[in-house]
């Protein structure tokens, strides 16, 4: 939903095979790591204004659970609106030769909604103790990437301990189900050496 423009989600999207060519043309001139990432849904918890620096700070869904941070490196804004305790509905990014230009659609707590552009030298998100920038060195890889890998390990271990408690404390006439459950995940978690 990101690509849309702010006429789209204002007024409707467009089903036009032009419209949607474009939108997916467009795409493929994106940071990978853009194309993965959403502000959607997130909640402007932070707005840092300096000179050379414009820093937003927003969590997912009312959630401190993954903090994003977006920096916009030389920034230059071009339209502006209070974005702090703002929902973030869109965003797009455009990318020139040696510039980026974001667009950002939030809505206030009164169901307004407002657009926000700034052009600047360079982008940074900083998310998951890791850093993607447009133009400078930074880690190119996924988003996602190690995220899935870490998530799983921390969830099988979850349910082995569960387990471990249901065997200790549990029916015993499940015992060995559970045991065989146990196993099966000891032998998954093998295979990805957790």
């Amino acid at each position: 939903m990101k690509v849309f423009t702010k006429e789209q989600v204002l007024f409707g999207n467009s089903n036009d095979k032009k419209v949607q060519d474009y939108l997916n043309y467009e795409k493929k001139f994106l940071p990978k790591w853009y194309n993965e990432f959403s502000v959607h849904d997130n909640i402007i918890i932070q707005v840092i204004k300096t000179k050379d620096l414009l820093i937003l700070d927003s969590v997912y869904d009312d959630s401190i659970s993954t903090k994003y941070q977006l920096k916009f490196y030389n920034p230059t804004i071009i339209e502006d609106c209070e974005m702090e305790n703002a929902w973030c509905l869109v965003d797009e990014l455009y990318i020139n030769e040696n510039e980026c230009e974001y667009h950002l659609l939030v809505e206030d707590s009164n169901g307004n909604k407002n657009y926000f552009t700034v052009k600047c030298s360079d982008i940074e998100l900083c998310i998951n103790g890791r850093t993607y920038r447009v133009f400078e060195k930074s880690d190119k890889s996924s988003i996602f990437e190690n995220d899935f890998e870490n998530s799983e390990k921390a969830f099988i271990k979850r349910q082995i301990k569960n387990i471990d408690v249901l065997i200790q404390n549990g029916d015993p006439k499940i015992q060995n189900e559970l045991k065989h459950i146990r196993k099966q995940l000891e032998d998954y978690a093998s295979q990805i050496e957790l």
